[in-house]
Parts: C-alpha cells; sequence; structure tokens
C-alpha cells in the first residue's frame, strides 16, 4: 500500500484549508472517510470539516503538534488515550494536542439508540423492537467485569514489565466457538493469569497483585468503565460477534462506519468543546 510521507499529507490539509474552518489530524491511516463522517456529525454546522488527516501513528502526530506554526493556522492533532490514560497518566502538554478521554475513538461510537437503530436499518424493524433483541444493558453486563479486569493486568503490565505485550493480542483468542461464538470468562481469566506472571518477572508477587487490585478497584469507579477498554480492539469485535448471533451480520468497518453516522453527539462534548476552541484560536 502506497505510504505518503508527513510533508505530502500536510500539503493535502494545506490544500483543502479553504474549503473548512481548522486542519484535523489523526493516528489512524486510510480512515480519512469514517473521520470525515464522524467529525461532520459531532460538529453539525458550527464546524467546517472538509478532509481529516492521518499522519499514522501517535509519534508522528505528537511531533507534528510540536513543530506545527499554531499562530498561522487553526489546528488540533488528536491522538488516543490508550494505556496511558487508563493508567492515569497525564496528556502530553503539546499546544493543539488533545488526548481522548477514554482508550480510542471508537469508544464514543457505543450507544445504545445508535446500535438499535443501524439494525433497524439492516432488518427493517422499529428501533424499540431492535433494542429488545439487542439487550445492550446485559450485553454490557456480561463483559465488562471481565474485559476491566483484562485491561487492569495489562496497565500492571505497563506499570511492571512495560516491554510485554499486551492489547495487540485481540478479542478473538478469548472467544469460545461451541455453539454461539462469544466471550470466554475463563480464557479471560487464563489471560490476566498470564499477564501479571509477566509483571512478576520484575517483582514479587504481592506487589504485583497489589497493584493490579488497586488498579482494578479504580477502573470499575470511573464515570464510564468501558472507556478503559480497546474500543478498537475488544468492544468492537466483540460486539459485531453479538450482532452476529442474533444473525445481524454487519462486516466490522461498515458497522464503525454507520455508528459513526448515528453518533450520540453527547459521548463527545469534550472533544467537540476541544474543537470549538480550536476554531476560536484558543486551544
Amino acid at each position: 500500500m502506497l505510504r505518503w510521507p508527513n510533508r505530502a499529507k500536510l500539503a493535502i490539509a494545506k490544500l483543502f484549508q479553504p474549503l473548512q474552518d481548522i486542519d484535523i489530524f489523526v493516528e489512524d491511516e486510510n480512515d480519512e472517510v469514517f473521520y470525515k463522517k464522524l467529525f461532520n456529525v459531532i460538529c453539525g454546522e458550527s464546524i467546517k470539516v472538509a478532509r481529516v488527516v492521518s499522519l499514522g501513528g501517535r509519534s508522528n502526530v505528537i511531533q507534528n503538534a510540536m513543530s506545527f506554526d499554531h499562530g498561522n493556522r487553526r489546528a488540533i492533532f488528536i491522538i488516543d488515550g490508550d494505556l496511558e490514560w487508563v493508567s492515569g497518566e497525564s496528556a502530553p502538554s503539546v499546544r493543539g494536542l488533545y488526548r481522548l478521554n477514554g482508550y480510542c475513538i471508537e469508544n464514543f461510537l457505543f450507544c445504545e439508540n445508535a446500535i438499535a437503530r443501524v439494525i433497524s436499518e439492516d432488518a427493517v424493524i422499529d428501533e424499540d423492537t431492535a433494542k429488545r433483541k439487542i439487550d445492550y444493558k446485559s450485553w454490557v453486563d456480561s463483559i465488562s467485569h471481565p474485559m476491566l479486569c483484562l485491561f487492569a493486568s495489562f496497565v500492571t503490565v505497563r506499570h511492571f514489565t512495560p516491554s510485554a505485550p499486551t492489547v495487540s493480542q485481540g478479542a478473538g483468542t478469548l472467544c469460545e466457538r461451541s455453539g454461539k461464538t462469544k466471550l470466554d470468562v475463563t480464557k479471560v481469566q487464563n489471560a490476566v493469569k498470564a499477564s501479571l506472571s509477566l509483571a512478576e518477572q520484575n517483582s514479587d508477587r504481592k506487589s504485583v497483585g497489589q497493584f493490579y487490585k488497586h488498579t482494578l478497584s479504580r477502573l470499575e469507579k470511573i464515570p464510564k468503565p468501558l472507556h478503559c477498554i480497546s474500543g478498537k480492539d475488544y468492544l468492537m469485535p466483540l460486539l459485531q460477534l453479538h450482532l452476529s448471533n442474533l444473525r445481524y451480520r454487519i462486516k466490522n468497518k461498515q458497522l464503525r462506519f454507520r455508528l459513526a453516522s448515528n453518533a450520540n453527539v453527547n459521548h463527545f462534548s469534550d472533544l467537540l468543546d476541544a474543537l470549538n476552541k480550536t476554531a476560536r484560536g484558543a486551544y
């Protein structure tokens, strides 16, 4: 796949400047259509967005924010919260840089009404019927605790053994495939134990256990605990499996785009505030 150098991507942004109020830069590559749709939904008529430019990774976004001439052009550089946010660490202090108050942008797409709307359109049923079939609350309740345990263990590994892989393993290996494919709590528990074993390579079991329990307690008290779980690598695949079990088969990329099209703007209030401040030159 053709990869554009950063200077070419910045040139693309400059090309679209007459058509929009601010320049928006994100991490994800080859995702401009999704982001343009999402930001147009979020901003409505208040901010014109003609193009969102991907810079291909967190470090590229941060570096470009640092070198950008904010006095000449209004721009916002958006990065995911990642495990840094879940760990409770402060965001990098860089002008024009905005870190999401959640693991990634997909976390903010999760909304019962939006999911029901997508399914009602797909199955040609009314939204109330779609809500009853999806039973969103029961599904969330079934995955929340095991997933929070897993991500508390990832934070623990990050603290004690930062070089060890964590989130990249994805949700697929944690599912049972006999009959309906769904999250296997036993597999999640085994993954937690494996993560804590990695943490124990650089510390004693008691210290690791105490840190893990404290982290889990903290995550469970966060107003929106699902924001601590990677929406991209875990929540979206698990939602897709849940819908598939109900015979609603929507490809991941299509589901993500349609949820963006029906996004609950209230979920993006902090981001919208940063966008408005950027448009006024105050961010």
